[in-house]
């Protein structure tokens, strides 16, 4: 990930803490309706916090962006999501077209490497739960049906990127730019890894 992603991803994370911290010091309604979009009183104080992190960020890289020549979609914007005590907020900035229409909670973003801020996380969490043991060999957490080729793998080294795994699969369909779950299936990925033979770790990206 480049450094302004990064500071992308971290920008966000911040904006999503500090909203669940100030609605965190705000008692729950037993009465609230669970998972309800945008529900109570507590939105306000939410987005409140989330804009005045994102807005501002927006708004700079929209200057930064003006007159840049693109070869993919010019169009910046976000979609904050935060889910805290049973409800779940979301607020989006930016523009999706060229005609405008603005990123809403159902629009489709591709995420690329921004998942990976969010796997590492939920692997801390597993650890911490002793729901996973990051030393393990990695097959123990394969579906039944596949078995790795590269058993001394383990879960700490695909998160951490010195598990030695190229970049990219090798059985990607010819042409194909966007990794769609369409086009390339979770099947797909789990019949290559299964075969993938590690190499030098210093290269590794997956």
């Amino acid at each position: 990930m480049d450094r302004t992603a990064t500071r992308f991803v971290l920008i966000v994370t911040v904006a999503i803490f500090a909203a669940a911290n100030v609605v965190a010091q705000q008692e729950p309604s037993a009465d609230s309706p669970d998972l309800q979009p945008n529900a109570g009183g507590k939105e306000a104080a939410v987005k409140r916090v989330v804009e005045g992190v994102m807005q501002p960020y927006v708004a700079q890289r929209q200057r930064m962006a003006a007159g840049h020549s693109w070869t993919r979609s010019p169009h910046l914007g976000t979609i904050v999501a935060v889910s805290l005590q049973g409800h779940r907020y979301s607020f989006s900035y930016g523009t999706a077209t060229d005609g405008g229409a603005p990123f809403t909670r159902e629009t489709l973003l591709e995420i690329g490497s921004c998942t990976k801020t969010f796997t590492t996380t939920l692997f801390a969490l597993a650890i911490n739960r002793n729901q996973i043991v990051p030393d393990a060999s990695a097959q123990k957490y394969m579906p039944s049906g596949y078995t790795l080729r590269a058993q001394q793998l383990t879960p700490l080294e695909l998160a951490d990127f010195t598990s030695g795994m190229p970049d990219d699969p090798t059985n990607l369909p010819p042409g194909l730019e966007q990794r769609s779950i369409e086009s390339y299936t979770v099947k797909d990925f789990l019949t290559w890894s299964s075969n993938c033979k590690t190499e030098d770790p210093i290269a590794c990206a997956l």
